[in-house]
Formats: C-alpha cells, structure tokens, sequence
C-alpha cells in the first residue's frame, strides 16, 4: 500500500516540476500539503486496521461493547445501516472504515433537508458521514427532541470488496441505545 502512495507522490511531484513556470510558490505549497495530509490519512488508516486486526486490541473492543450493553440492559435498541455514506468526500470515505465502538458519533437534526423535514445527519469528528434512513428518521427525530438517547455506538464499519482491485462497497452501522 505504501508503495502506491510513494508513485502518487512521485507522479505529482513530477508534474509540479514540469508545470513550475506557471505555479506561484504559494500553489506549490498547497500541492505538498495535500500530498502530506494523504499521507498522514493513509498512515493513520493502516494504523487503525492494524489496530483492529490486534487480537488483544479485538477482545478490548468486545470488552467495551459487553460493558456498553451491561449499562444500558435496561434500555431499547435501534440498529441500522447509515444511509449515503457513498456521497460523502474520499477524506471522510476513508475514515469509516475504520470506525469502531470507542468512536464519539453524534446525531443531528437537519430540518430544512429538501428531501426529508426529519432528516437526522450522522456526525463523527465534526463531519457529516451520512444520515439515519428515512425509515427511521421520524422516530430518531422524537428521540433527539424528547432526550430519549442514552449512547450511540458503531456497531461494525468496513468495506465490502468481492475484487480486491475495486473499491468496494463501504458501511456503517449504529446502535442507538433509547428509553
């Protein structure tokens, strides 16, 4: 993986040189710092799927979710697959992926949605990653209104390939605990 990373670098660092009569220094700049922020996001990215893969790191998550359903055994469930995590930017599709439980996702009410006044959008690290299905959107609506929510949890995130060369289907799913 790291490899490609190396050639994209390589490949842009070789058009900024040709293009470099028409580049301020100030647009050569910018070009280094995106290539720099891939980077650090690829890096982080193989860190959290090493991390995950770590079989003491995968018990310490199972650990977490018993603890997390001890808490709230008293409280209600909704499970489901966040909706239009496909059209979100390829910073915030490659940072699903690596979602898990420990991960802060908030739920926010979008009333002047055009395509559903209940809209609820998805929120992790200040950054809409979808929205509730309409389904059930109406009803998380109410929760959020009413203060019904106790904890939202990410139940599992991925991507799905059936060929490793494609870019495969990415998920996510919550559990919201409720009274």
């Amino acid at each position: 993986m790291e490899w490609i990373i190396v050639i994209i670098a390589i490949i842009i660092f070789i058009i900024a040189i040709k293009s470099k009569n028409k580049q301020t220094e100030i647009q050569k700049k910018d070009i280094f710092e995106k290539i720099n922020r891939e980077c650090e996001l690829e890096q982080y990215r193989e860190e959290r799927i090493a991390d995950t893969n770590n079989d003491e790191r995968k018990q310490e998550l199972e650990d977490k979710r018993a603890e997390i359903y001890r808490l709230y055994e008293n409280c209600h469930t909704l499970e489901f697959e966040v909706a239009g995590v496909t059209h979100r930017s390829r910073t915030i599709k490659d940072e699903i992926p690596c979602l898990n439980i420990e991960d802060e996702i908030k739920l926010v009410k979008e009333p002047t949605n055009q395509y559903d006044k209940y809209a609820v959008k998805v929120v992790y690290d200040r950054k809409k990653v979808g929205y509730v299905p309409r389904e059930h959107s109406k009803m998380v609506t109410r929760m959020i209104e009413e203060g019904m929510i106790q904890k939202i949890i990410v139940d599992r995130a991925g991507i799905s390939r059936v060929y490793s060369w494609e870019d495969g289907y990415i998920y996510l799913y919550l559990i919201i605990f409720f009274e």
